[in-house]
């Protein structure tokens, strides 16, 4: 019904607008002075109501109830603008309290310590399927030189009934790139974590976390357990249990012995090295052998660490180097209390033993012509003064160098009182091979080179 009124009123509409247009036209048609207003029949739509517009340019423009009508269709689309501008920024501003809430907990979960709080509840688990042994790495006593499964034994009995676990960060831990810490259990410290860093992530444009990952995990053992720090010059062999310990496993930069700083002025000598090795539940077997696979003497403390600097057990030694050496000690001996012939108290003598501007080619020389030789009571020798004749603890180091312990007794009689007094030779000597000459001529001879007096 609506589409046909309206189709109605706009027929209507068209059918005025001509009778208008027709009108106009006679009117133009009659004289001015007769203006005669003419009716113009109508049909029978004339008794109708009709509400008649006018096409100009001022009948063109809306009605107020038109113009209010538009304001009202347009004022909705405005505030649906603002609801949407609003819902955008609320949205955002969510987002962005989201993401900053997740930087904050990457953050606070990146620090070293909540790492490994993080890790303790997996140790606890793995402590109590006895399976943690598989993530430790384990002492080198226990891990090499014993059975692994008798140290995890003994350190899992410490587990025994309900305790709190915890983590501190290792008080002498300085790295920032691989902290360590110590994990309690109650209050006892279980094991030593070590973590690395592997790289660096940037996150709310300002903040750097470390991404951590565990590098090692050292168990502490708080039931007994045999630890040792052996020290030994580098050219000799230490095995536990009958097992070598690589020279890899030494701890620290080897030193210099300073029972060598003389002799190693001529000759390469051995340096002292360390092992620490630790983690034994049972008492361990330790020899150390020499290059020529002969057993050294070990000396151990009070705290149970080893010594063996010194010669092997029992070593002969050669029957010419021992002759040699205890003529040259003799020598020396003699050269001291004024017993040897030749000019300066026998200095051109005992330089014959001695390597050219040594350091004792230069006591000699300052013996010799100071005044303490001239304090040397008158005396002879007695016949065969030398007596408790001893030479032992032979030690090669390699062709042109070997030491050995001298001892001897040297009987003299005194010119003016007619007493006897014995000097004590008590020594390690060493002896090295050089060629001290400048002449061109490779001629090595055997000299001393350093004399180490024993104290009992």
């Amino acid at each position: 019904m609506t589409d046909k009124k309206k189709l109605r009123d706009e027929r209507d509409i068209v059918d005025i607008d001509l009778d208008l247009i027709e009108e106009e036209l006679e009117l133009d048609l009659e004289p001015e002075d007769d203006e005669i207003p003419v009716k113009k029949a109508v049909d029978k739509q004339e008794s109708k109501p009709v509400n008649v517009k006018r096409r100009t340019a001022d009948t063109d423009m809306l009605d107020p109830e038109d113009s209010g009508n538009s304001k009202k269709r347009k004022l909705p689309k405005f505030w649906m603008g603002v609801g949407i501008y609003a819902g955008v920024l609320l949205v955002l501003a969510i987002a962005f309290l989201i993401y900053t809430y997740n930087c904050l907990v990457k953050y606070e979960n990146a620090q070293p310590g909540n790492v490994v709080n993080n890790y303790l509840k997996t140790f606890e688990s793995k402590v109590k399927d006895k399976s943690i042994g598989e993530e430790m790495t384990l002492p080198t006593g226990a891990s090499k030189y014993e059975s692994s499964d008798a140290y995890m034994t003994k350190y899992l009995a410490q587990f025994e009934g309900d305790k709190a676990y915890s983590s501190k960060k290792n008080p002498g831990s300085y790295s920032t790139e691989t902290p360590v810490y110590d994990i309690y259990a109650g209050d006892d410290v279980v094991a030593h974590i070590t973590l690395n860093a592997k790289g660096t992530k940037t996150i709310f444009a300002i903040l750097t976390i470390m991404d951590w990952e565990i590098k090692s995990i050292e168990p502490v053992c708080n039931n007994e357990t045999y630890n040792y720090v052996i020290k030994t010059l580098d050219n000799y062999t230490v095995k536990i249990n009958d097992v070598a310990v690589g020279k890899d496993e030494s701890t620290g930069t080897p030193k210099e012995n300073p029972d060598f700083k003389y002799v190693s002025e001529y000759v390469d000598m051995p340096k002292i090295v360390e092992y620490k090795v630790e983690g034994f539940v049972n008492e361990p077997t330790i020899k150390v052998y020499d290059g020529n696979n002969n057993e050294v003497a070990c000396q151990t403390d009070s705290s149970g660490n080893i010594t063996a600097l010194g010669t092997p057990v029992g070593a002969a030694v050669p029957q010419e180097r021992s002759e040699l050496a205890l003529e040259m000690a003799k020598m020396w001996s003699n050269f001291t209390t004024r017993d040897l012939t030749g000019g300066k108290y026998g200095l051109d003598t005992i330089r014959k033993y001695l390597i050219k501007d040594s350091y004792y080619w230069k006591m000699a020389t300052d013996y010799a012509g100071g005044v303490d030789i001239t304090f040397v009571s008158a005396h002879t020798l007695k016949p065969n003064p030398y007596s408790n004749v001893k030479v032992s603890d032979y030690v090669a180091y390699g062709e042109n160098c070997f030491s050995c312990h001298i001892y001897f007794d040297k009987a003299m009689h005194l010119t003016k009182t007619g007493a006897t007094v014995v000097e004590t030779v008590n020594s390690t000597f060493y002896f090295v091979k050089y060629d001290d000459s400048d002449d061109g001529v490779n001629n090595p001879h055997w000299a001393i080179v350093d004399m180490i007096a024993t104290t009992e």
